[in-house]
């Protein structure tokens, strides 16, 4: 084989590799990368044009290409992305059997349903004309409505606290009366302290047992006593069986920031394992009390609607509901006044208007012990 040697301008070189080079490419496969034209001297180089890769069958174009090459996507051509829904906040709602909310002397247990979530409670018997109770944690306040006279009364959660201070205090005097009595019969002091919840030393002991499951409506549950100073002060049934669901907070923050129940304790219910089915409380404020007793039959999620908490148009507000029974006044036996008698002196059955009153009884109590 000759080689022939032809010299020939740098512009006739450069064209023959560049057509050996595409006839190359081509062959194996490959596209030739786009050549930029010959530069000119005395002219700025041409742009050389992005070359759109190439369309592969059964895939949809490249971002930003439309269907012919080369050619930007239409508005047409994109999909609008829709904006994610806020999520809902989501409570509970507890079918019961309950005698109420925060519960009531010698009331009857009747159907509720409860709904709880957002920082609130409702809770609504299942029976015409029954009245509705609204507790808002964030303002503070225990609502109780009349639907059919469209009337509702209202209580601050302060209210119930200066039922809790008044209890320690009368706690704390009848501690200091009893050992003032009975400081010369140990026996005889030592049963009051435990008929009371008390201790001569003033503190309080909690006690937290664990007994026997039991069978509450649907599920086993394990019953958990709550004890200070050996007087019980709630009785709860919880079960592991609803693990979906958290306990109620709700109804915990409110027994605890209205003082319904010591501090200790409710510290102590929230310790409790599992969902509570069932809750039997003694809220008692010493010389006053009243029982709650509650067993849950179901449990839902419940989206919460905060409508379910405000005061519904066109309610008005009173200080007590028409025809409510005003509480009996009795004279004091120690004074001879008509006023409430709320405090109850160590070792006699009776009540008196004051301490003051109290005091003189624990003097003498033989005289005031028949009356």
């Amino acid at each position: 084989m000759t080689y022939v040697l032809i010299q020939v301008g740098d512009m006739a070189v450069r064209a023959l590799i560049a057509c050996l080079t595409t006839v190359f490419l081509a062959a194996g496969g490959l596209a030739a990368p786009a050549e930029a034209p010959a530069a000119v001297p005395g002219e700025a180089p041409a742009a050389v044009p992005a070359e759109a890769p190439a369309a592969v069958p059964g895939e949809a174009p490249a971002a930003g290409v439309g269907a012919v090459s080369g050619t930007p996507a239409s508005a047409t051509d994109r999909k609008p992305v829709a904006a994610p829904e806020p999520e809902r906040e989501v409570g509970l709602i507890l079918e019961q059997r309950s005698n109420g909310i925060p519960g009531k002397e010698k009331s009857a247990s009747a159907p509720h349903i409860l709904k709880i979530g957002g920082g609130g409670i409702r809770v609504e018997e299942k029976r015409k004309g029954a009245r509705v109770v609204i507790v808002r944690l964030d303002r503070e306040v225990y609502w109780e409505l009349d639907p059919d006279r469209q009337l509702y009364t209202e209580m601050t959660f302060a209210r119930f606290r200066k039922k809790r201070e008044r209890a320690e205090k009368e706690r704390e005097e009848a501690r200091r009366l009893a050992l003032t009595q009975f400081k010369d019969r140990p026996e005889k002091l030592a049963q009051f302290l435990n008929d009371k919840g008390l201790r001569a030393d003033g503190k309080r002991i909690l006690v937290h047992n664990r007994l026997q499951d039991q069978k509450i409506g649907a599920w086993s549950a394990v019953r958990h006593t709550l004890s200070v100073n050996g007087r019980v002060y709630l009785d709860v049934w919880a079960t592991d069986a609803i693990d979906e669901y958290e306990p109620p907070a709700e109804l915990y923050a409110f027994y605890d920031r209205c003082g319904l129940l010591p501090a200790n304790v409710t510290a102590a219910l929230r310790r409790v394992e599992g969902f509570p089915v069932r809750l039997l409380a003694t809220l008692n404020y010493y010389s006053m009390g009243t029982t709650l007793d509650a067993e849950v039959q179901a449990v839902m999620a419940w989206p919460v609607d905060r409508s379910a908490f405000e005061i519904p148009e066109g309610f008005t507000r009173v200080e007590k509901f028409p025809g409510t029974e005003e509480s009996v006044s009795n004279s004091c036996p120690v004074c001879g006044e008509a006023k409430k008698l709320t405090t109850r002196p160590p070792g006699v059955r009776m009540y008196v208007c004051s301490r003051v009153c109290a005091l003189e009884v624990a003097r003498d109590p033989r005289k005031y012990k028949k009356k």
